[in-house]
């Protein structure tokens, strides 16, 4: 298994590609899964910056296999002006192609870019996230690689969240542009938004039925479920809320759910909106539990740190988080302060002073002494600003002794003289 964990990638394109005259073609790309057998990707953290050049915060492409791609942020930023940004460019991609779930998906500019060869993947559980300036912001856009064939066909989002009401809209009220031939809507391409749906079947009085034979058909009469219920009265099956081709929204709720069980049939009628959990009894009654969709929380394990911040008075010193993983994960365990030793920085203190004449002709000092306040601000660092060794604190501790002798011996020069003073003024009395 090959993998690409607890990476922070940020990525810009210029348009300074001797091949292609300017910017490479495509853009460019965070992370790019070509060909790939066998991967694993998560909690990394992806931002794509288009400035001069269009860019992409993850592509995958050309008959990847077995790829894994969860609980990643995938990040797109448009800078400049008629400049794409997209978090997710998906080329040659089918259900069986990679498990997508657990991302953040994340742009100012669009969620999905440029797509194409892509029929019936699936994308699970993910937070999409839309962020400043969202003028000229386009959810979905196809590439029409092949006249009369979606680009885009059927590809199903399962249990979205939404990072707010702003981001919730754009996507349920998205259309499905295209970039190439004839501009604007594309009529062929197609996505569905849909939610899981578990159920229990039980009787009246609350005992669960295993084997009931349950169907399931939609507001058009299709049916588009079949089964019977686990050893413990539960099946589980994804329906669809609605289907956009283009910029055309077909909505199949309500649901019929017929449930029979012996020679007993009950039917109830359903509407999905959001990941659901319904109890069928068999006298006809329907408990739903409908909790929204919810972003898979995770905490916060790995960090990278700014430089440890200047010793102070109470003897600790601080710093600040720069990174942390996995992507979009809260909280944890940061370590951002730790004991040090306060060392004040002292000056050498200046003394002056004026002098009395007494009428016997003598003169007494009056000594002014101004020391110099430690610094409260404290430090543990050089000049240089770098962290202080063991030799730079013997010097410290050096040039301290000797500031504390010169004051001591400025001192006892100053008793020295007004002793001189005290004798004279006895010896003429």
């Amino acid at each position: 298994m090959n993998l690409i964990h607890h990476n922070t990638i940020n990525v810009q394109g210029q348009i300074n590609n001797q091949e292609y005259g300017g910017a490479e073609l495509g853009g460019a790309y965070g992370i790019q899964v070509e060909g790939a057998k066998d991967a694993e990707i998560y909690e990394n953290t992806v931002t794509a910056v288009a400035r001069k050049a269009e860019a992409y915060a993850f592509r995958i492409n050309n008959g990847a296999t077995n790829v894994y791609v969860h609980n990643n942020l995938f990040k797109a930023v448009r800078v400049g002006n008629n400049i794409e940004a997209a978090s997710l460019k998906l080329w040659n991609l089918v259900a069986s192609t990679m498990r997508f779930e657990n991302n953040t998906i994340e742009s100012n500019n669009q969620w999905i870019g440029e797509s194409s060869d892509v029929d019936g993947a699936v994308l699970t559980s993910n937070l999409f996230k839309a962020t400043g300036d969202l003028v000229g912001f386009e959810p979905i856009e196809v590439f029409p690689w092949e006249n009369g064939v979606p680009p885009v066909n059927n590809l199903r989002f399962v249990n979205n969240s939404y990072a707010d009401d702003v981001s919730k809209q754009l996507f349920k009220e998205s259309r499905i542009i295209r970039t190439i031939n004839v501009l604007g809507i594309d009529p062929l391409s197609s996505f569905l938004h849909s939610f899981t749906v578990n159920i229990l079947v039980a009787t009246s009085s609350g005992a669960l039925i295993s084997n009931a034979s349950v169907s399931i058909v939609d507001v058009f009469g299709n049916q588009v479920y079949s089964g019977n219920s686990d050893i413990n009265g539960r099946l589980v099956v994804v329906l669809d809320e609605f289907r956009t081709a283009g910029q055309t929204q077909t909505k199949y709720s309500p649901y019929i759910v017929s449930v029979s069980y012996g020679n007993q049939t009950t039917t109830y009628l359903i509407t999905v909106t959001e990941l659901t959990s319904l109890i069928l009894s068999l006298d006809g009654s329907i408990t739903t539990t409908q909790t929204p969709t919810t972003h898979t929380t995770i905490s916060c394990t790995s960090f990278t740190y700014s430089s440890w911040g200047t010793c102070q008075s109470n003897n600790t010193k601080a710093r600040t988080i720069i990174t942390q993983s996995p992507s979009n994960c809260t909280g944890g365990t940061p370590i951002l302060s730790e004991s040090c030793t306060y060392v004040p920085t002292i000056t050498t203190p200046t003394i002056t002073g004026s002098t009395n004449t007494t009428g016997t002709g003598s003169t007494t000092p009056n000594p002014t002494i101004t020391p110099t306040v430690p610094n409260t601000q404290g430090t543990s660092s050089n000049s240089s600003g770098q962290a202080m060794t063991a030799l730079d604190k013997q010097a410290l501790v050096a040039k301290l002794k000797a500031q504390l002798i010169e004051l001591i011996r400025q001192l006892i020069q100053l008793l020295q003289q007004e002793l001189i003073v005290m004798i004279q003024q006895q010896s003429t009395r």
